[in-house]
């Protein structure tokens, strides 16, 4: 049987073919900050791009904007809020995220902005399914540790004679082939499987939290105050392989105001 034969390398190896035959690999990049009107100015400090837009009563500065592996832009924000009065933010109503391409500048695709609630839901889901095939992964080593096949050959002949003065020799041979298990091979292979899986998931526990404590949240931004965090949009109706000056533009609602931010691929 073929899985019997199958080792994690080869397994690895198999699946790393078969994504990339079939191009399932997205692409990850960073997109650069583009001045598209007098409202906006790029500020760079210790090597970062800062792209900055200031209004009478709010300021926003978007910074690390960038496409990653798992199908989604990235942008951290930070909104300060200049007016009197306090403001109620919420990331997934007053942010949209549009690709513009360059092909068709007045024709505008808004992609999907993920709230705080779901976005950690979609990184639980990701992380489940990482699990599960982590979990079938160290089966495969496990079930292959300590075993493995030993094949003999013995070789007879004989001689003869008959009553008419006729003789001579035969020949023949026979093949064994024995399977055999080690136990303490497979008792190694079964401790270092969970120790796999243990720090993986102390790994997806970390990344959660993390996740989650750098989210741009919903809030109230007082007079004077600023809020900041990564925004998350799904990449679904953006072209992996346009050119390089297609947009990526992200609009920032503060109060009344209304903040339009460009971006493009990273040359």
């Amino acid at each position: 049987m073929i899985w019997g034969r199958l080792t994690l390398s080869r397994f690895i190896a198999l699946a790393l073919l078969c994504w990339a035959l079939v191009g399932c690999f997205p692409k990850a990049y960073s997109l650069r900050p583009v001045e598209a009107h007098k409202k906006t100015s790029v500020w760079t400090e210790d090597g970062i791009d800062y792209l900055v837009s200031k209004k009478r009563r709010s300021t926003v500065i978007i910074a690390g904007v960038a496409h990653n592996e798992r199908r989604e832009f990235r942008a951290h924000l930070k909104v300060k809020n200049r007016s009197g009065r306090n403001v109620r933010f919420v990331p997934a109503e007053h942010v949209e995220v549009f690709f513009v391409p360059e092909s068709a500048e007045k024709v505008a695709h808004q992609l999907r902005m993920y709230s705080f609630d779901q976005y950690l839901a979609l990184l639980n889901r990701r992380q489940g399914s990482e699990a599960g095939w982590a979990t079938f992964a160290n089966s495969m080593v496990v079930a292959n540790a300590g075993t493995g096949s030993v094949t003999s050959r013995t070789d007879a002949s004989v001689s003869y004679s008959d009553n008419h003065g006729g003789s001579g020799t035969g020949y023949g041979s026979a093949t064994t082939t024995s399977t055999y298990t080690d136990p303490v091979a497979r008792e190694l292979a079964q401790r270092r499987a969970e120790r796999n899986m243990q720090a993986l998931r102390q790994n997806q526990s970390q990344e959660y939290n993390d996740t989650a404590d750098s989210l741009l949240r919903r809030t109230t931004i007082r007079p004077g105050k600023q809020v900041k965090g990564f925004v998350y949009a799904s990449d679904v109706g953006w072209s992996l392989s346009s050119v390089r000056n297609d947009r990526l533009v992200i609009r920032v609602y503060v109060g009344s105001e209304r903040h339009t931010l460009h971006f493009t691929r990273r040359r």
